[in-house]
């Protein structure tokens, strides 16, 4: 794939980071979980930090008739939670469940 860049030559991305080519059922059935104990996370199962891209643009209802736009969605509400870095792996699910008590 050809990524034009402002200054100089396009980039060429031929080979994506993961996963990696020496891989095989045995390693990685022999990974240890790295989070808790007796966890399914693994160095093996657990997605790159170059993983999760995404956009979108808010606006208010009203924006979007001026502009022309029918929403794609409404948001109906919203919550925050923090933990140490090491469990930030388990911190959306600590935000769903926050947000889903909001909405009893």
């Amino acid at each position: 794939m050809e990524i034009p860049q402002r200054k100089g030559d396009s980039l060429w991305f031929a080979h994506d980071e993961g996963p990696r080519r020496d891989t095989t059922l045995a390693k990685l059935s022999a990974l240890p979980p790295i989070f808790v104990k007796e966890g399914t996370v693994t160095a093996g199962n657990a997605p790159g930090v170059n993983d999760g891209a995404g956009a979108m643009v808010l606006m208010s209802e009203q924006k979007a008739r001026e502009l022309g736009k029918k929403p794609l969605a409404t948001i109906l509400g919203h919550a925050s939670v923090a933990q140490e870095p090491a469990y930030i792996a388990t911190t959306p699910g600590l935000a769903i469940n926050k947000l889903l008590k909001q909405k009893e």
